[in-house]
């Protein structure tokens, strides 16, 4: 059998086809629905913090902006590793540069070995990462391809290839747009033109890009060189070392829904061509006879008619042939979950030493006939390796847990812990005091939570992150009364209840009674906490459950609450597969189930669900009787439903979102009803036609503020989903699993499947946006209160190196928010204390737009200096002496934002300066201690000015002094000058110390005023009284700055007058400072 090549298509037409959407099981029925969009992403952009004169509301939104807090401790899948291996590079440098793809993270690139990493591929506008390939050729050239090749139930997609002629620098989308996976990428080592794709095709249905595609012109134009049928795509691809025209491919025939799995049929297999893919001969002698599912391929570089084969099936193991494909013998049943796997590799030395990539790292030694199982302290589920060809020893091994690196083949690893590609499924908040509490659960990487932000001064750092439970994690439920306490789950509803004081850890799953069949339960089966009870517990299989005694006891709530279809009745790729078809199930939850629930928080008792089967079921008297629907406007039937939510503010309203993917409809579905579940309207309005929505939340304070989460990022509504803008500010775009609003900060918090977690500190200016709009005119938004503290230096990750991760803390402060129509006017922010005082005038941008500006709780400095040393800075205050050059901290009490703007009345939104929870002193205290603070930097001020102004006098007088060498002058002038210049040095030495001491002056001598002064500002670096110390030092600087101010000023005003004068009158040559005649 020869596929023929077909003729060469441009990626340019293929940028107008139709991605198909195929069959559905619906009531004993196939519908069959089509997307005439082609797969197209939007692109990526980073929006400056201030707006541009765009006043569109697309613009006004995207001047939020977002953070992200990672983590990276437990990374993420890494789908692929690639390594420049340019010639004659050397053992030396190889690896020093190389690139890694994520599941769902984008593409990272590192220029030091992995001791830094950078995203390199957030503009795209796809994040999920099947394959990445640098030309051989050339370093510079770097191929993507997007979306992985897993076959996961959580697998996400992408929209082809790309290519970079610039190191990653930037990115060229290059075709194959409906492919969806890509499993393998090769360029050839001669010419970075011609490319090899192995396209799987979709995973979720027929059709698409698949096969093996060539370009020859560097992806202009693309042949499906190696294409079999609407199931079957392209696996693997390796080119023989020797010969790049000799090619091997591995065709995969799989297909997955929401309720099955199919890993293979008679399309999988493995094929040669020696042509540089013209023409392609299957390869059967000694591989298996039955039907095949994913295959793995490599080539020996040193002995390149040697191959190997991992084969998924009946008959699967590892394969060898030692004539180039000719034949094959079976040299062992190693095959670890071979469908989620599939890969291999050779030694580039020995050929005899192979690497099987599994749930475990194993190496054969013996051709592939014995194995042992290496790295048994990397996290399980290999996916990608890459061996050194130059060194052996020098492996880099990519898995569901991030990166690691071994010099010794496999003996010991080192991890890479500054990936944040954790890939969350959920994610849960608690109410702790100061900072609230994040917690989620990840794809294969247990369960964790950590802080939204922390008092480190350096950022949140992994130690701050701690495991609460091992699987795959998914749900993680606080008690909103105690953050100690939470109910976590990982995969098929093991349920358990954590306590993270003692670390117990109980399992609390119901049980089906007995001659009943077991609960079928989602892969992340949802768990809620009652809003009206924080002792009782929902949580859902096929049914609903409720605990009133944390789960100690279980309740069943009525019935079913899905279709309970019969899975192995309904049709893959096209028919019912036999009970013995390759893979069956494998990868797939117990079809019919609950997806998602909630519980109202405005009527006690109204409660919803959603299932994988295109159910929602509605009760109003806390599960006693059900209404179910599986008909919505707009919607296919059976669709899965990610979302349910009930409004906050009304119990009529309810929203829900539906997730076609699973059935290759990639179309987002977002409903709402407003008669309590009667009826329902589509309010999908203008979401991208690609890109299915897994997440909704409904703003608790104004409910046409609208979030959903999509499989490309986040989008708002300010009009109850009439209309929706991406979020941008930051946030890259990546699968948004869920979303939750902190209802105590009004903050925005997302969960990623891809990028960890990320957050909207305040949502204020977009609750506000459409009021402001409306208005018409200059409006300043609601001030968000926040706690005021010191933040602390000392908090770091340990070692201050490059490599710690850090995600970024805010700023300690408030940030006011004003929307200005026009520009070119004045604009005056202050604030100003619960007296009406001015205390602070920030900086305030005057183009028409909406602005935020931060304060950082700190008072103007009163030192009137240059403007660069007004600005408030880094530290903890003082100039000269203290260190820093900013205001003093203020007292915790009522402020007023005041918003001036020319021609507009004077516009004032008042809020808290919170005091900070750890803080022992008392209200009398810390008005006190902020005495002492202005005191200080009073002080501080005063001696800048004055010791400004001696320098700038003994720099006048050296250049004066210095013209007297070269002239005649008086015995008296020479006299007045050696009197100025003794008592310009005493001053300075009394000012700022013989400077031999450092920057806080001679240790050694006499104390000093920048000495004392810094001394005394550590009243400014801890919420304490001052010490014994910080209070001598304080009353110590009056007398000996006083005495020198007096000194300085009479030198200023009189004695350096009448020097210069002197000098004029004896014929000294002209100096600064004196008058030009």
């Amino acid at each position: 059998m020869q596929p023929g090549a077909g003729p060469p298509v441009s990626f340019l037409h293929l940028d107008h086809e139709a991605v198909a959407m195929f069959s559905r099981f619906v009531s004993g029925a196939v519908a069959v629905l089509a997307l005439t969009s082609p797969l197209s992403l939007a692109g990526q952009r980073t929006p400056d913090r201030q707006a541009p004169s765009d006043q569109s509301v697309e613009a006004l939104v995207n001047t939020v902006s977002v953070r992200s807090v990672g983590p990276a401790v437990m990374s993420g899948r890494v789908e692929d590793i690639a390594v420049a291996e340019v010639g004659g590079a050397g053992s030396a440098s190889l690896g020093t540069v190389f690139y890694i793809g994520s599941a769902g993270g984008g593409v990272w690139k590192t220029t030091n070995r992995g001791v830094t990493w950078e995203p390199i591929f957030d503009d795209t506008g796809v994040a999920s990462i099947g394959a990445v390939a640098v030309a051989p050729s050339d370093p510079d050239v770097v191929w993507v391809g997007t979306g992985e090749d897993n076959n996961l139930r959580s697998s996400s997609y992408g929209n082809g290839v790309y290519r970079s002629v610039d190191g990653g620098e930037s990115f060229q989308h290059m075709g194959l747009r409906s492919s969806q996976h890509i499993g393998k990428i090769k360029v050839h080592p001669g010419n970075s033109d011609i490319v090899y794709v192995a396209a799987v095709g979709p995973l979720w249905g027929a059709g698409g890009d698949r096969g093996v595609f060539r370009t020859m012109d560097g992806g202009r134009t693309w042949q499906n060189v190696l294409s079999l049928d609407e199931h079957t795509g392209a696996a693997d691809i390796v080119l023989d070392p020797s010969d790049p025209d000799v090619i091997y491919a591995a065709s995969h025939q799989r297909e997955r829904r929401a309720y099955s799995y199919v890993g293979g049929g008679p399309g999988s297999g493995v094929w040669k061509s020696t042509d540089g893919g013209d023409t392609w001969t299957k390869s059967t002698h000694g591989l298996p006879t039955s039907d095949m599912g994913r295959i793995g391929l490599d080539v020996s570089r040193s002995q390149p008619r040697t191959v190997y084969a991992v084969v998924e099936g009946s008959e699967q193991g590892v394969y060898r042939s030692d004539n180039g494909g000719a034949s094959w013998r079976k040299t062992s049943d190693v095959a670890s979950i071979p469908w989620y796997f599939g890969e291999i590799r050779v030694d580039p030395v020995d050929p005899e030493t192979v690497y099987h990539l599994g749930v475990r790292l194993q190496r054969s030694t013996d051709g592939g006939v014995t194995w042992e199982a290496i790295a048994r302290s990397v996290h399980a589920d290999q996916h990608a390796l890459w061996i050194n060809p130059e060194n052996r020893d020098h492996l880099i091994l990519g898995n569901d847990g991030g990166l690691y690196v071994s010099h010794d083949r496999g003996e010991s690893w080192d991890f890479s812990p500054n990936l944040p590609i954790s890939q969350f499924y959920a994610v849960g908040i608690d109410m702790a005091e100061p900072f609230f509490g994040l917690y989620g659960g990840l794809q294969d990487n247990s369960t964790w939570g950590g802080p939204s932000r922390t008092r480190s001064s350096e950022g949140i750092f992994n130690a701050d992150w701690f495991r609460m439970a091992g699987g795959d994690g998914f749900y993680a439920a606080v008690d909103p009364t105690d953050p100690n306490v939470a109910y976590v789950e990982s995969q098929n509803g093991n349920i358990l209840r954590y306590d993270r004081r003692t670390g117990d850890r109980k399992g609390i799953r119901p049980i089906p009674p007995e001659g009943e069949p077991p609960y079928r339960f989602n892969w992340s089966a949802p768990i809620k906490i009652s809003p009206w009870d924080h002792r009782t517990v929902y949580f859902a299989a096929n049914h609903l459950f409720k605990s009133t005694d944390r789960g100690d006891s279980w309740v069943r709530l009525g019935e079913d609450l899905t279709r309970a279809l019969d899975r192995d009745a309904l049709p893959m790729m096209g028919g019912v597969p036999a009970k013995d078809a390759v893979s069956r199930h494998q990868g797939t939850a117990d079809f019919g189930n609950v997806s998602d629930i909630d519980v109202s928080t405005v009527r006690e008792g109204l409660l919803i669900t959603g299932s994988d089967d295109g159910t929602i079921a509605i009760s109003d008297d806390d599960g006693g009787s059900w209404t179910k629907q599986t008909r919505f406007p707009g919607v296919p039937d059976t669709t899965y439903v990610s979302k349910v939510r009930l409004s906050r503010h009304d119990a009529a309203v309810m929203y829900a979102t539906f997730d076609g993917h699973r059935s290759n409809d990639l179309r987002p579905y977002v409903i709402r009803s407003d008669d309590g579940g009667r009826t329902w309207r589509n309010i999908t309005a203008n979401l991208p036609e690609v890109g299915n929505v897994r997440a909704l939340a409904e703003h608790h304070v104004n409910p046409d503020l609208l979030f959903v989460g999509t499989e490309f990022g986040v989008f708002t509504s300010l009009d109850r989903g009439g209309s929706w803008i991406r979020i941008t500010g930051g946030m890259p775009p990546v699968r948004v699993d869920d979303i939750v609003i902190h209802p105590r900060e009004n903050t925005l918090v997302v969960a990623t499947h891809g990028r960890g977690f990320y957050l909207v500190d305040d949502l204020g200016p977009l609750q506000h946006l459409t009021a402001a709009r409306a208005s018409g005119g200059v409006h300043l938004f609601p001030v968000k209160s926040e706690m005021a503290f010191t933040p602390d230096p000392s908090r770091t990750s340990g070692t201050g190196a490059d490599r710690d991760y850090a995600a970024r803390n805010p700023d300690v402060g408030t940030t006011v928010s004003y929307l200005l129509p026009g520009a070119g006017r004045d604009v005056v922010l202050e604030i100003t204390d619960a007296a009406g005082a001015v205390v602070r005038r920030l900086d305030a941008p005057d183009a028409a737009g909406l602005h935020h500006v931060r304060w950082d709780f700190r008072m103007d400095m009163p030192y009137a200096g240059p403007p660069e040393e007004r600005r408030s800075g880094q530290g903890g205050g003082g100039g000269f002496g203290g260190g820093s050059v900013r205001g003093a901290m203020v007292v915790p009490g009522t402020y007023t934002a005041r918003l001036t703007v020319e021609g507009a009345p004077v516009l004032e939104e008042s809020f808290a300066v919170r005091k900070d929870l750890q803080v022992l002193l008392t209200d009398a205290q810390l008005r006190e201690l902020h005495g002492i603070r202005m005191h200080q930097l009073q002080l501080d001020a005063r001696f800048s000015m004055a010791l400004r102004q001696a320098e700038a006098l003994k720099g006048e007088f050296d250049q004066a002094r210095e013209a007297m060498k070269g002239s005649s002058v008086s015995d008296a002038l020479a006299g007045v000058a050696a009197e100025l210049s003794d008592d310009l040095d005493a001053a300075l030495r009394v000012l700022r110390g013989s400077g031999r001491g450092g920057f806080g002056g001679d240790e050694a001598g006499p104390r000093n005023v920048r000495q004392l002064l810094g001394v005394a500002a550590g009243v400014h670096r801890a919420t304490v009284m001052p010490t014994a110390q910080e209070r001598e030092a304080l009353a110590a600087v009056p007398a000996l700055l006083d005495a020198q101010v007096a000194a300085v000023n009479e030198m200023v005003a009189e004695r350096m007058p009448a020097f210069l004068r002197s000098l004029d009158e004896e014929g000294v040559p002209w100096t600064p400072g004196r008058v030009v005649r």
